[in-house]
């Protein structure tokens, strides 16, 4: 699991999920590297298990799997807490109420969530008001009953909202 998070404030920008990561994955980067920062946690396996679940030392392990036999392998985040780790994995916890401070998790205050909730509301809000005139600019540039300055002044109208 790799989190990006906003050095200044903490706030978690983005992630790439999963235990094990490929060379390209750890060269992303989610925003400016300026700005943000990652954590990345790595997963080991902490014991195998044969089909019975039955633990069995690493070497059985591969050589049961050579053989396409059904064997597991139970797997530990390498961070010092790793309930909350496994628990953002399995969607127990939300990421989004976390921050990260130096390298580790801080619950954010009930007060920092329903802001961000409310950004992301109103955010929501400007993007269908945003559609909504889009779909109206686009409809008077189509509409052939219109002049053909009006029309050009939809279409310029839609062109800077693009740009914006």
């Amino acid at each position: 699991m790799i989190i990006f998070y906003s050095k200044q404030t903490g706030e978690i920008v983005g992630t790439i999920d999963g235990r094990v990561h490929t060379p390209e994955q750890l060269k992303m980067w989610i925003g400016d590297k300026s700005e943000n920062e990652r954590l990345i946690i790595d997963w080991k396996p902490e014991k195998f298990l044969d089909s019975d679940e039955k633990e069995i030392t690493e070497e059985e392990f591969k050589e049961l799997r050579r053989k396409r036999k059904n064997v597991k392998a139970v797997w530990e985040p390498q961070y010092e807490d790793k309930l909350l780790i496994k628990d953002i994995e399995q969607r127990k916890v939300n990421i989004g109420e976390f921050k990260i401070s130096k390298g580790k998790f801080q619950k954010k205050s009930k007060e920092e969530i329903e802001s961000k909730t409310q950004k992301l509301v109103e955010f929501s809000q400007r993007q269908r008001d945003g559609n909504v005139i889009s779909t109206e600019l686009k409809n008077k540039a189509k509409d052939k009953s219109l002049s053909t300055e009006d029309r050009l002044d939809a279409i310029s109208a839609l062109l800077d909202l693009t740009i914006k």
